[in-house]
């Protein structure tokens, strides 16, 4: 069965690391059943639904077949051009996730408004003036600028509401017309209790309505406060069973809300405040990576991503 992985275009030559990736990907998962395939959003043809041609891995390399191809199912893993994907594609080919899930993932503030309690104060604002109308009901001289939309920690500061007020430092911080959330800083130095030390990020991979893997990731520097892999922060893999039950208990709640069908592939990311002894979503991801530090914990989710897409498309 054909996965075709959704990107935006098709790749150029590999990195060697994308190389032994893919490779390492495609030898796990095609004698299993499943091919994955990459497909690119320009390739996709409105009135054949289906795609022109599509790549995959041969001999250690990628090479483009210029053949139509018509897959089983999308694997998303791409945010934009989501109108496109839920108006020509989505109605008649299977995605995962689905537009739904996206929209709430590659949202910062429509996360924050379906899952409140469980985040920190939050604002939207796209100029100083707005800025000016939310200031006192955000707690702490300390906030966090997010913009609304992105990946990879790309964007988000920590500022000072000083910072804020300062006429020469306010419209680089909040320029007119960009959208950016605000929130309440929260201390997540002293680490998870008996998981981590210091600032963390506990991330928990859902797979067809389940954790599928835990990773905790933690920044590169010790004054850092964004724990993303892709600024060079480390991670590791705790076993599910060591998930504490408080944070599973959430994550239901969370899980069920985002996928209540078990029809979806996504992660959401918590950090726990121990001052305050409670743990916060961070965000959901609608795309989370397939790599993990552990091997066996790695190769027990890509089992459960290869049965899930089996029961997908039956």
């Amino acid at each position: 069965m054909q996965v075709g992985i959704l990107i935006p275009s098709l790749h150029g030559e590999l990195t060697d690391y994308q190389k032994r990736l893919y490779s390492r990907r495609n030898d796990f998962f095609l004698p299993r059943g499943i091919e994955l395939v990459h497909v690119a959003l320009d390739d996709f043809n409105v009135e054949t639904r289906r795609f022109s041609r599509f790549q995959k891995m041969s001999e250690g390399d990628i090479v483009t077949v210029n053949e139509p191809l018509s897959p089983k199912i999308l694997w998303r893993k791409m945010s934009h051009s989501r109108y496109f994907v839920a108006t020509e594609i989505e109605p008649y080919v299977p995605v995962v996730p689905s537009n739904r899930v996206a929209e709430l993932a590659n949202n910062k503030h429509a996360t924050y408004l379906a899952f409140k309690k469980h985040q920190p104060a939050t604002a939207l604002v796209s100029e100083y003036f707005e800025y000016q109308n939310v200031r006192d009901r955000l707690k702490g001289e300390t906030l966090i600028l997010k913009p609304t939309e992105g990946y990879g920690g790309k964007g988000i500061r920590k500022v000072s509401k000083t910072e804020l007020e300062d006429p020469k430092t306010k419209e680089a911080l909040l320029p007119l017309g960009m959208v950016h959330i605000l929130q309440e800083f929260k201390d997540f130095s002293k680490g998870i209790p008996g998981l981590a030390e210091g600032v963390h990020d506990f991330r928990l991979d859902h797979v067809g309505g389940k954790i599928s893997i835990a990773s905790i990731r933690y920044p590169k520097n010790a004054d850092e406060f964004r724990c993303n892999v892709s600024a060079w922060g480390g991670e590791f893999c705790p076993k599910i069973e060591d998930v504490p039950e408080d944070l599973r208990e959430i994550a239901r709640e969370i899980a069920a809300s985002i996928d209540p069908e078990g029809r979806e592939i996504f992660s959401i990311d918590f950090s726990y405040s121990a001052p305050e002894g409670r743990w916060y979503l961070i965000e959901a991801n609608d795309s989370p990576g397939l790599q993990y530090p552990h091997p066996e914990a790695e190769a027990r989710h890509w089992e459960n991503v290869v049965e899930f897409f089996k029961n997908r498309v039956k």
